[in-house]
């Protein structure tokens, strides 16, 4: 028979065993959900990182949640109304790119109106855009009554900081225009006022109705 002294001990030493097997157990169950948990976010870390820097590399502006981007096709123009290039398929759209501290855009412009009189009862879509997004509202407007452009200031559109849509187009000079086909893809890119020529222009869109 044992005496109370050892019982004593062999129940001391049996809490001492079954709190480590609890320990052990709770350690293991704490390790087992933390390695679940990181199974599930560290792709969805992944993924968002590499589309920040995607959107970085390119130049792109990011999203809030739940806030959509806008289309690569679309444009905003100064009084907030959207242009959507897939609207105008079946036409021939002009981009002319420009900016209000640009001397030769001047003469361009003239030449544009010189289009748009001719061509405004055809298939021909004429888009005014902005590479200075300093660029007033007001001086954008005043710039298209001075060359008889006021028809098209609802088509005036302010590039961005990050200057996306001369990007997407190769804009690294102004005046420069840019033809699209019926289709909207890209058929003719005149760099200048001589290129951008009214006989240069008129063949291109002559070629393209």
């Amino acid at each position: 028979m044992s005496s109370p002294r050892q019982e004593s001990k062999e129940q001391s030493k049996h809490k001492k065993i079954v709190r480590y097997r609890l320990s052990r157990y709770t350690g293991m169950a704490i390790s087992r959900k933390t390695k679940i948990i990181s199974l599930i976010l560290i792709p969805i870390v992944l993924i968002g990182t590499i589309a920040v820097i995607g959107q970085l590399v390119g130049g792109g502006n990011l999203p809030f949640f739940g806030e959509t981007t806008q289309e690569p096709d679309s444009f905003r123009t100064i009084r907030g109304q959207i242009i959507k290039l897939s609207d105008h398929e079946g036409e021939v759209v002009i981009l002319f790119f420009f900016d209000l501290k640009c001397t030769p855009c001047e003469a361009q412009a003239d030449i544009l109106a010189d289009i748009y009189n001719d061509y405004k009862d055809e298939e021909v879509f004429i888009i005014l855009i902005t590479v200075l997004h300093e660029d007033s509202d007001q001086g954008l407007i005043e710039f298209a009554q001075e060359h008889d452009l006021d028809e098209l200031i609802d088509r005036i559109v302010r590039d961005d900081p990050s200057n996306t849509i001369a990007s997407e187009y190769d804009i690294s000079y102004t005046p420069t225009t840019i033809i699209l086909d019926k289709n909207g893809k890209k058929a003719e890119r005149m760099v200048g006022a001589d290129e951008g020529s009214y006989e240069n222009m008129k063949d291109a869109i002559e070629d393209l109705l």
